[in-house]
């Protein structure tokens, strides 16, 4: 199970999140934060594949990313 990542969080977890972010186009600066610019490159993702736009980064959207 993942840890559910919001808007504040930093951890190595977010470090991951922000990475494969980036992979699906995203212009992210790897750094730990979920920050501003994170939150809205997970709205963009979650919009693009069609999941709920919460900006939370639970289990389904981190396994979407991980693929």
């Amino acid at each position: 199970m993942t840890t559910t990542l919001r808007h504040g969080d930093r951890s190595q977890a977010v470090l991951i999140l922000q990475k494969n972010l980036n992979r699906y186009g995203a212009n992210l600066v790897p750094d730990g934060h979920y920050g501003d610019a994170t939150e809205i490159a997970v709205r963009a993702y979650q919009l693009k594949v069609g999941f709920v736009a919460d900006v939370v980064a639970g289990n389904k959207t981190q396994a979407s990313l991980a693929g």
